[in-house]
C-alpha cells in the first residue's frame, strides 16, 4: 500500500493511500479512529457516491470517469473509478485503487497556494456543495 503524506497547513495532514488491503485499512481505521461501517463502504469497489458525517469524521465517496478505451461499458461502476475521502480538522485521508484517478496534483497545488487558510471546505477543494471543515 503506497502512502503519501502531505502537510496541508499547520496541524492538518493529508494521507493519500493507493490500493490498501483490508488489513492495512484496519490499521488506518485504528490509528485515525474511523468508523467501521464507513471503512467497509470504502473498501467496496462498486459503491455508489455518498456523503456521511460520523463521529466528527466526514466521509465522502466520489466516482470519476475512467478513461479505459475499448472496453464495453454497461454500468456506472465500469464507466468510473472510485475515491473515498475521510476528513476532520486534523487530517484528510484519500483512498483509491488506481493511480492518476483523481487530479491530486491540481488539488495539492491549490492547497499549497493557500497554506494559512485554516478552514477549507470540500466545496473549495473539490468544487462540490458539501460544507466541511478539513
Amino acid at each position: 500500500m503506497p502512502i503519501k503524506e502531505y502537510a496541508v497547513c499547520p496541524g492538518v495532514k493529508w494521507i493519500d493511500v493507493l490500493n490498501p488491503s483490508q488489513q492495512e485499512m484496519q490499521q488506518l481505521s485504528d490509528e485515525y479512529k474511523l468508523n467501521h461501517y464507513t471503512v467497509l463502504d470504502c473498501m467496496q469497489p462498486e459503491h455508489l457516491p455518498k456523503y456521511e458525517l460520523v463521529d466528527d469524521v466526514q466521509f465522502l465517496i466520489l466516482r470519476f470517469y475512467a478513461r479505459d478505451a475499448g472496453r464495453p461499458i454497461a454500468t456506472i461502476q465500469q464507466l468510473t473509478n472510485k475515491i473515498a475521502i475521510f476528513c476532520t480538522d486534523k487530517f484528510i485521508i484519500t483512498i483509491h485503487k488506481s493511480e492518476a484517478l483523481f487530479p491530486f496534483s491540481a488539488l495539492f497545488l491549490k492547497i499549497k497556494k493557500n497554506p494559512l487558510k485554516p478552514l477549507l471546505t470540500l466545496n473549495w477543494c473539490f468544487g462540490i456543495g458539501v460544507p466541511a471543515v478539513i
